[in-house]
């Protein structure tokens, strides 16, 4: 895995730049690099909206026989979290339950203790609450998985948190941070960014 954990206590140095994790296919892992940024490469207007609440995953099935890959596991449906996260398999809770009208598998699932079992692109996986504020939208371009988390609080505080996930078809992955509290994780759970293999 690629994973930086981040204290909460004002250390998130990732405002205004973008994290590209390019496949290495010789040693089934990824070369990272980090550049400043300014905006947002895709524009996240036009975006399908996500209803979420607070702890929640959506499906979203892609089209057009499009695959995306991490650490080269293959799938044409992921799971968008609305703690900052994308999954391939929904986490197991047996509190956990499925809106039907919002089409969102509802948890608790902020658990920071089981970040490590399972596939995840991790942009910044914290105790986000999309339910009181901002937006997470998806969309699907003819290379790529756009996902955007544009003015999030986390759960409990007023900060407003936005960013975005470019998943390309060839395996590449761009996160990408454009305001985004530095104490981000001061309340509960330590921020962490990166990539897991589960």
């Amino acid at each position: 895995f690629l994973t930086e954990i981040f204290n909460g206590n004002g250390d998130f140095d990732l405002d205004g730049t973008m994290l590209t994790f390019t496949p290495d296919p010789n040693t089934n892992s990824y070369l990272a690099c980090r550049r400043s940024v300014t905006r947002f490469p895709t524009d996240p207007l036009g975006g399908q909206i996500i209803p979420m609440v607070d702890d929640c995953y959506a499906l979203v099935s892609l089209t057009n026989n499009m695959e995306l890959s991490l650490f080269g596991r293959r799938t044409n449906a992921v799971l968008i979290g609305s703690n900052g996260d994308i999954v391939f398999d929904r986490p197991q809770n047996p509190a956990a339950q499925f809106d039907p009208t919002r089409g969102l598998h509802v948890g608790p699932y902020f658990d920071p203790y089981d970040y490590f079992e399972r596939a995840r692109l991790s942009p910044l996986n914290v105790d986000l609450n999309p339910g009181v504020g901002g937006t997470v939208t998806w969309a699907q371009f003819s290379n790529r998985l756009v996902v955007t988390y544009l003015n999030v609080p986390e759960f409990g505080r007023a900060n407003l948190n936005s960013l975005q996930v470019e998943w390309f078809d060839d395996g590449v992955v761009r996160f990408i941070y454009l305001g985004v509290s530095p104490d981000i994780g001061a309340n509960f759970g330590t921020p962490k960014v990166g990539l897991v293999s589960g």
